[in-house]
């Protein structure tokens, strides 16, 4: 026989006490939990990066600098040329104009205010026309447009559309549709009433 805590009770004693260290660190438990958490994030981030097998094919990447080049347009091309012209003969619109959306601009529901407004600035309106005829509309080169860039071309011809749009309203309703036609965006595929047509395939300048 032998004798309590002799050699032969020692080892296990030795194997229980390291358990029983490490459960009085709580910490290690927690940094190994992180360490296998995050290298479990990086592994299938890795596996979807290199997993590319569900991409499409988009070809090569466009040329940057082609797409970059300056545009050569003739000034009696540029729409903008003329748009700026009007925008600048333009007055200042009622506040009818100003907070009518386009679907409810109908010329029996303008008051004298818009409707003396438009035939006061009639001259703008032709002129603003004129520039929807030229093949092209350039105010910023590609090169140069960024998400700086300004909108302000654009935006100041809001007031033309929506009096080209009381225009071609006003001459549809007196029955002149072969006059008001060329105030809305041409698509010969598209019927009268022609207001209805221009609205229906979206609100916007013809250039």
């Amino acid at each position: 026989m032998t004798r309590s805590g002799g050699p032969q009770d020692s080892a296990p004693r030795k194997v229980l006490a390291m358990p029983r260290r490490l459960a009085n660190r709580p910490g290690l438990f927690l940094v190994l939990g992180i360490l296998g958490g995050l290298t479990l994030i990086l592994g299938l981030s890795i596996w979807r990066v290199r997993d590319v097998s569900d991409l499409p094919d988009v070809g090569d990447p466009f040329d940057v600098a082609e797409a970059q080049r300056p545009l050569v347009v003739a000034e009696e091309d540029n729409a903008f040329i003329l748009y700026e012209e009007a925008e600048a003969k333009l007055g200042k619109p009622p506040e009818q104009l100003q907070r009518a959306e386009f679907s409810a601009l109908l010329w029996a529901r303008m008051g004298p205010e818009v409707r003396s407004y438009l035939e006061q600035n009639r001259p703008a309106l032709e002129l603003w026309r004129s520039g929807t005829d030229r093949p092209d509309a350039l105010y910023c080169q590609p090169g140069t447009a960024s998400f700086n860039t300004s909108r302000r071309p654009v935006w100041d011809l809001w007031p033309l559309c929506k009096l080209a749009l009381l225009e071609g309203d006003r001459l549809e309703a007196a029955g002149k549709l072969s006059e008001a036609w060329p105030w809305y965006p041409r698509r010969p595929q598209v019927q009268p009433p022609l207001r209805a047509a221009w609205l229906d395939h979206g609100a916007s300048p013809r250039r």
